[in-house]
């Protein structure tokens, strides 16, 4: 089974980073089925209910945790804003490293040379 890794842009949108990442999701799923695992970055679920979120933990901390996911899947799907969002640039830089499969959402930049 193919395991996915959505990349979205979450610093300064919080209010939408739920409905974008499912929409992430369905995309992935209408593309390639049931046949892919999703993950998305580490404190995502935070964002579906936002009264229970803890603000305690820095940047660098939630990237680390969002870069061991993305270490152990096989391709990183980078959503609208990516270009714009260090943290996506970093997951998309990291994977060119690993050699993982990239694929762009169809509303993203995909013609950035970032």
């Amino acid at each position: 089974m193919k395991t996915i890794y959505i990349s979205l842009p979450m610093s300064g949108q919080e209010d939408t980073i739920w409905e974008r990442y499912v929409k992430a999701e369905l995309e992935l799923k209408n593309k390639f089925g049931d046949s892919i695992e999703i993950k998305g970055p580490y404190n995502i679920r935070d964002f579906k209910e936002p009264e229970n979120f803890e603000y305690d933990r820095d940047w660098c901390y939630y990237m680390a945790k969002d870069v061991e996911d993305l270490l152990r899947s096989d391709a990183i799907y980078l959503t609208k804003g990516w270009s714009k969002s260090k943290g996506c640039r970093v997951e998309k830089a990291i994977s060119i490293e690993m050699g993982k499969e990239i694929i762009y959402a169809e509303d993203s930049e995909n013609n950035s040379k970032s």
